[in-house]
């Protein structure tokens, strides 16, 4: 696990609570019906109805989580890297929620599903599968950055023009459809960012989870600040 920021484990058994730290979940999305779907990594995937009900949709207690509106990928074999044993799992229908166990991912207004890899002798990439099947790279991610080695992503999602938006733990980067890769904000130090356990200040807000909307605002979870940042188009 890359961090330690979560409480997820209690004993079932002597009914003694026991402190645990791992990787949170990161994935929330709402449906055409106004449904919320989130995903608890002690647990598994969770639906809010618009009157408040909570149920529990059978899958994966996975990391990330994104959603397939309108199943373009029903037909599609899901990533999976069995040196890692890293995969992406269908929770649910109609709509369909993907379940990443060690990567970010995220469903584009086409259908294409995005998601990072590190491949030998190519270093960390973002990859897409197309609802056809077919896979390709999108692009090739520099190998360091101002904070030192690329060695993963924490957070994907996809604008309503297509470009794809990522965060590591002090930026927000984007990559256009034409492929260019432009920072959004990097070294970010914000007003009264309090101490979170398992999140060192080396890590700044350690931005995760991100979404964009249609005005191209995007919205950061910065979990190293217990806040949700906006970060206006301009």
């Amino acid at each position: 696990m890359k961090r330690s920021i979560i409480l997820v484990l209690i004993s079932l058994f002597t009914g003694v609570t026991h402190l645990a730290y791992a990787h949170p979940g990161s994935g929330i999305a709402v449906d055409r019906q106004g449904n919320v779907y989130f995903v608890d990594t002690g647990s598994g995937v969770w639906k809010i109805e618009p009157n408040g009900a909570l149920t529990r949709i059978q899958g994966p207690a996975y990391h990330w989580m994104t959603i397939d509106r309108d199943g373009q990928l029903q037909n599609a074999t899901l990533p999976h890297f069995p040196q890692g044993d890293a995969t992406v799992r269908r929770a649910g229908a109609n709509p369909a929620l993907l379940l990443s166990s060690d990567f970010p991912i995220s469903v584009g207004p086409n259908g294409v599903l995005y998601y990072p890899w590190r491949t030998d002798g190519q270093g960390l990439q973002i990859l897409r599968l197309f609802p056809s099947g077919a896979t390709g790279v999108l692009k090739t991610l520099p190998a360091s950055t101002e904070s030192g080695a690329l060695r993963w992503l924490n957070g994907l999602a996809t604008g309503p023009d297509g470009a794809v938006y990522y965060t590591e733990d002090r930026a927000v980067r984007k990559i256009s459809q034409g492929k260019t890769l432009t920072t959004v904000v990097e070294n970010v130090t914000p007003p009264g960012c309090d101490s979170v356990p398992g999140v060192g200040p080396e890590l700044g807000p350690y931005f995760r989870g991100l979404d964009v909307d249609a005005q191209g605002n995007v919205f950061v979870a910065a979990t190293g600040c217990r806040a949700v940042f906006k970060i206006s188009a301009d």
